[in-house]
């Protein structure tokens, strides 16, 4: 039977074999030496640079550029910033904002400033 699993399970299931076959059962598994283990994949985010986030940013139209923006400047998933904005019909969505007091206009930051 071949499962599509992570490294990660593979290693924690054949890990859990061992367990049960040493301590539980008290028996020797066999030779381990040629038993293949699971390695984890190498894997490189990819990262977009300030021009592509704003060459994808000026491609977008109400309400999407809205939620990318609140996506990509808070850090939100898709459910997420769709909650915060209260229900998933985005043609009636009012946006409310909190003040919060600052010395000088040039501290004043907001995700959607981007």
């Amino acid at each position: 039977m071949k499962c599509h699993v992570a490294a990660s399970t593979q290693n924690q299931a054949f890990n859990s074999l061992l367990f049960l076959f040493r301590h539980a059962l008290k028996r020797d598994f066999g030779v381990l030496c040629d038993v293949p283990r699971a390695k984890k994949s190498l894997y490189i985010p990819t990262v977009l640079s300030r021009e592509e986030i704003d060459s994808i940013l000026a491609h977008l139209y109400h309400p999407y550029s809205l939620i990318v923006k609140l996506l990509f400047g808070c850090g939100l998933r898709l459910f997420e910033c769709l909650q915060k904005l209260g229900h998933a019909s985005l043609k009636t969505t009012m946006i409310y904002t909190h003040c919060v007091p600052v010395r000088t206009i040039k501290e004043a930051r907001s995700p959607l400033d981007i």
